[in-house]
């Protein structure tokens, strides 16, 4: 008997998924059932954001896989052209590999571009934070999107799965 292990996809945007993650990237990477590919998103080079980059180094991953392109700002456009150039590097590591599932944290207009690619690739969406709300953002309608794409879903608590039931998840 050989078991076959699950290539498991694992994307880290920024600062603010990769502290929560941090603890599930070390486990997976250990784990035998899974090859783990962490996918490190541009913010993390960005002086803006703390240059985390430096803690994903020191994460004890065999692969991983960088996206290309430096973080251009916060300015519509800015996002619009960072979504665009996510989307693509998203692309271009499905077409290369054949993945299991996906692991995605969070609400970002990123993982909102990893989401469809991964859906256009029919990979299986892992989503933890779904039900979460913020007020006055873009960042309800893209987590509930990413919700809406998800098979599976990790969520913190009770209101949070109330609020996934109240549009049909």
């Amino acid at each position: 008997y050989r078991m076959i292990r699950k290539n498991l996809a694992i994307f880290t945007a920024g600062r603010s998924d990769f502290g929560i993650m941090e603890n599930i990237i070390a486990k997976s990477e250990k784990d035998k059932r899974f090859n783990l590919y962490l996918v490190i998103g541009s913010a993390h080079k960005s002086k803006t954001f703390g240059r985390t980059i430096n803690e994903t180094k020191k994460l004890k991953v065999k692969n991983k896989i960088q996206f290309k392109f430096d973080y251009q700002g916060s300015k519509k456009k800015d996002i619009l052209n960072y979504f665009q150039k996510t989307l693509h590097e998203a692309n271009n590591f499905f077409s290369k590999r054949r993945i299991d599932a996906s692991i995605i944290l969070g609400d970002r207009y990123e993982m909102l571009a990893i989401s469809i690619a991964s859906l256009n690739y029919n990979v299986p969406i892992m989503h933890f934070g779904g039900g979460s709300e913020t007020l006055g953002s873009l960042d309800n309608v893209y987590s509930y999107s990413i919700s809406r794409m998800a098979s599976v879903h990790f969520l913190e608590t009770n209101h949070h799965k109330n609020n996934l039931k109240k549009i049909g998840i």
